[in-house]
């Protein structure tokens, strides 16, 4: 296996106090230009929450995320919404209901996408 040196950077790690969490490293680092994530489950309902903060920015990062096919979150502005390095945990129920399992589509519609992290639950 070969693994390539590259000087672009996808992710961000920052050391400041996160605002709004006890799970600091959580929200230290994350994926930046994240176009969508797959998670390969059987039918059922599932809890999902996205982990997200706005870290070091100077720019406007405004963003929609859909999961399914389906928008659940429009326009978020983490930074005018929420401020700079605050932890903000969005939660949803999303049901599944073929074998295709759960895909997450994240699109910058105002500079980049971002993600701390996810967590999946299945509920039944």
């Amino acid at each position: 296996m070969v693994i390539k040196k590259t000087t672009r950077r996808n992710n961000i790690g920052v050391d400041v106090s996160i605002k709004g969490t006890e799970n600091d490293p959580v929200y230290q680092t994350q994926m930046i230009g994240i176009n969508q994530y797959k998670f390969d489950v059987p039918k059922g309902t599932y809890e999902i929450t996205f982990l997200l903060a706005e870290l070091k920015t100077r720019n406007e990062n405004v963003m929609d995320i859909a999961v399914n096919n389906k928008t659940i979150l429009s326009n978020i502005n983490l930074k005018k919404q929420y401020g700079a390095d605050r932890g903000v945990d969005k939660r949803f129920l999303i049901s599944v209901v073929d074998e295709n399992g759960i895909t997450i589509d994240f699109k910058a519609t105002k500079g980049k996408t971002r993600l701390s992290g996810i967590k999946l639950r299945k509920l039944n």
